[in-house]
């Protein structure tokens, strides 16, 4: 017994000493984020037909227990109910994530569960870098034909819309809105006029080579925000957290009880469902063909990213919302609804406007597109538990 205790002591002793080397506990998050992100990144292109899923599935895979590796080693939690709290809710995550048949909410969990103490500077610099690079090399490897650049267009346009790379164009244009947005989070929406420059050309660069509306708008939202920084900041101080966390409620509840509601014999749900693209209609098909599930459901989803042999009849869910209230359940969707309303209180709370900013226009997107979850577009989640004191922006008066 003696014996037993000594060694428990001693690895109670390691385990402390590797939690107080900062350095070493920041670099193998940033390996376990750096492997899954890239992994992640590369499912959303048409390298999918080189690479076996396998394969990609393995690497993210490969990711999650490095993340494991820094919780279980590296972090020190002296509060047995958060420990008690995190480790019930992430059995939860992954038995609802296992009915689904989708991981990626489970995963994403983890690597916000291991980011503790991580600076969040680092990880939007990594990000920004497998990103950057990932997509340049993705978009010559379409060019060179190492792999396939799909086109398509939209029902009676004549407009030709490009892929360069990805696995569809909206994919494509996503990418680039979510990479913009996390470097001007990086930059905390203060640029010099070239980077204004570089951000308006590559808005006009994703509207001519994709023709996607909305995220070319969403695009241009983010440079106004940025010229107009220090105003939204006060509307933000003036808001509060309450408006904003009910203003966010009512834009989550109102796209879904307006898919639920969508009736093609009424006229302004028609206008509303054509001007996003017919998001509504397809998103009504999927309470149609499956109900509401507690704990989540497999939904079985024909889109119109890579390859398709034949003829396939289209059903596919954007909104990410109504994607995780059909696929992982009621209740997995009431806990990611408290964790948004959670951390954008804090954000406001912590005076961190700028990625409050970054959360809204992430909840603004989600509305209408499925990458919510997906870490190698949307990383915001990840400053839950990381270091974000270089975000915070003084008083209110200072702003002022």
């Amino acid at each position: 017994m003696l014996g037993l205790k000594a060694m428990i002591d001693s690895l109670v002793k390691k385990r402390r000493a590797l939690s107080l080397n900062s350095k070493l506990k920041e670099q193998v998050y940033l390996l376990a984020f750096g492997v899954y992100v890239a992994f992640n990144f590369l499912a959303g292109t048409m390298y999918i037909v080189l690479v076996p899923s396998n394969i990609i599935r393995i690497g993210q895979l490969v990711g999650v227990l490095i993340a494991v590796i820094k919780i279980f080693f590296f972090d020190i939690y002296d509060d047995k109910k958060e420990v008690l709290l995190i480790s019930i809710l992430g059995l939860f995550l992954w038995v609802c994530s296992l009915n689904a048949e989708v991981m990626d909410l489970f995963y994403y969990y983890v690597l916000v569960v291991a980011a503790r103490g991580v600076d969040f500077r680092r990880i939007l610099r990594l990000f920004i870098g497998i990103i950057s690079v990932g997509t340049v090399v993705v978009i010559v490897s379409a060019k060179l034909g190492i792999i396939i650049g799909l086109t398509n267009s939209r029902d009676g346009a004549t407009a030709i819309r490009y892929a360069l790379g990805f696995v569809y164009t909206t994919d494509f244009a996503a990418r680039i809105f979510y990479l913009l947005l996390t470097y001007v989070t990086f930059r905390k929406f203060k640029l010099l006029f070239s980077e204004y420059i570089i951000a308006i050309s590559m808005v006009a660069f994703v509207y001519i080579v994709t023709d996607t509306k909305l995220d070319t708008l969403l695009m241009l939202l983010i440079i106004m925000v940025a010229l107009f920084k220090k105003y939204i900041t006060k509307a933000l101080i003036v808001m509060k957290a309450k408006v904003i966390n009910i203003l966010t409620v009512l834009s989550i509840l109102g796209i879904i009880g307006l898919t639920y509601l969508y009736d093609k014999t009424n006229i302004l749900l028609v206008i509303i469902n054509k001007i996003l693209t017919r998001r509504l209609e397809f998103g009504h098909a999927a309470f149609t063909k499956y109900n509401v599930t507690l704990f989540g459901q497999e939904v079985v989803q024909n889109g119109n990213g890579g390859i398709h042999k034949g003829y396939f009849e289209y059903f596919y869910i954007d909104s990410s919302y109504l994607r995780i209230l059909m696929m992982n359940g009621f209740v997995i969707f009431i806990i990611v609804l408290i964790f948004l309303l959670s951390l954008s209180s804090n954000f406001i709370n912590k005076k961190m406007y700028s990625l409050e900013i970054m959360l809204l226009f992430v909840l603004l997107s989600s509305l209408i597109d499925q990458h919510l979850i997906e870490i190698s577009f949307n990383i915001i989640f990840i400053a839950f538990f990381a270091n974000t004191n270089f975000f915070e922006e003084g008083s209110d008066s200072e702003i002022e």
